[in-house]
């Protein structure tokens, strides 16, 4: 029991110090000592995200510091925080509502160029339900993402439809779990779209079908399942979250895949640290930069021992790591060179909240 309690004692003093420092210091990545020295990543493009002094998500401009708030529904009035979502070559953004309802927005003046209302399903009980990373292709014409045709579907199915709702893609004909697979579907610079179809990685043309099939080479121990992707700008690689299992807890972390080959590689683990007294940590809203060459994330943390209690502040420094073939460990409570600064406050790191995904644009 005195030794259960000095564990307890020391799993309670690492969170509330990781705690005093979200709110004191940048808490950002620690390369262990045998890994090479990451170079600071470029001040250029545009990062989307929800960040302190915008109360909505927002485009910062990396060089200027200008934060320009992007144009929320009627409904986040009321009911609360739109998502959105965007991609590397997306020529819009989705923005979908507390009720579900979609409108897409051109990702430079963010005028709406379209909208599905699920207004009409009011108090039906039967009202459908997108997937929470429904993506615009290159060309500003097609969307791509699952649905669920009503609220008692257990299966969603892989849609692609312009934006006016015509269908051009009714579902992949692949056997697969759906459900376990649906924040898994990007689009390519090309206008094709890759996703994961369980262990297998699937390109396909809209309106033309299946174009390739690669099984994922994943690392042991590692499963695809509840997997989310994004393609890379310039369409050869994919950026893979996946569930990390280590000593007594699981982690999300960044993986890359090949599209030309299927094999995954981490770009990211936990630090020893955080795995020996089972904090977890998990990489959420990952985005590549503009030239492919950097991956930008927030992190989550909780100790699954002690309850939601303890799970670290919403709002944390946003890290960017290189992609060199190097695997980068990630730790809270030590400041890092991976942490983005903030134009508009010279020497301080830039913080976004992981109630939206990132975004990182030209």
């Amino acid at each position: 029991m005195r030794s259960t309690g000095r564990a307890r004692h020391r799993v309670m003093a690492l969170m509330t110090t990781l705690t005093m420092l979200a709110a004191t210091m940048p808490m950002t990545s620690v390369i262990a000592a045998e890994e090479p020295t990451a170079r600071a990543a470029p001040r250029v493009g545009r990062l989307f995200l929800d960040t302190n002094g915008a109360d909505a998500y927002a485009q910062l401009d990396l060089r200027s510091g200008t934060l320009t708030p992007l144009p929320g529904s009627a409904l986040s009035r009321r009911r609360g925080r739109d998502a959105w979502h965007g991609g590397a070559t997306a020529a819009a953004f989705v923005r979908t509502d507390q009720y579900g309802s979609l409108a897409f927005l051109e990702s430079r003046r963010f005028a709406q160029i379209g909208q599905v209302d699920l207004g009409a399903f009011a108090g039906s009980g039967d009202k459908p339900r997108f997937s929470p990373s429904v993506r615009v292709s290159p060309d500003g014409q097609l969307v791509l993402g699952y649905l669920w045709a009503s609220q008692n579907s257990r299966q969603p199915r892989l849609f692609v439809k312009t934006l006016n709702g015509r269908g051009v893609d009714g579902d992949s004909p692949l056997d697969y779990d759906r459900a376990a697979y649906a924040a898994a579907a990007d689009w390519l610079p090309d206008g094709r779209y890759v996703y994961l179809a369980g262990d297998q990685l699937v390109v396909a043309k809209p309106g033309a079908g299946i174009q390739q099939r690669l099984p994922l080479q994943l690392p042991a121990g590692i499963a695809s399942t509840n997997a989310e992707l994004r393609a890379s700008p310039d369409g050869r690689r994919a950026l893979l979250t996946l569930n990390t299992p280590l000593g007594r807890a699981n982690f999300r972390s960044l993986y890359t895949v090949g599209l030309d080959d299927g094999v995954v590689r981490p770009l990211t683990r936990p630090s020893p640290e955080v795995v020996r007294m089972g904090v977890s940590l998990g990489v959420t809203g990952a985005t590549w930069s503009p030239d492919g060459k950097w991956v930008a994330f927030l992190t989550r943390g909780v100790n699954s021992a002690m309850g939601a209690g303890s799970a670290m502040p919403m709002c944390q420094p946003v890290m960017a790591v290189p992609v060199d073939g190097s695997t980068w460990s990630v730790d809270y409570g030590r400041p890092g060179e991976f942490a983005l600064p903030d134009p508009r406050s010279p020497g301080r790191p830039l913080v976004g909240c992981a109630t939206n995904e990132l975004n990182w644009l030209p």
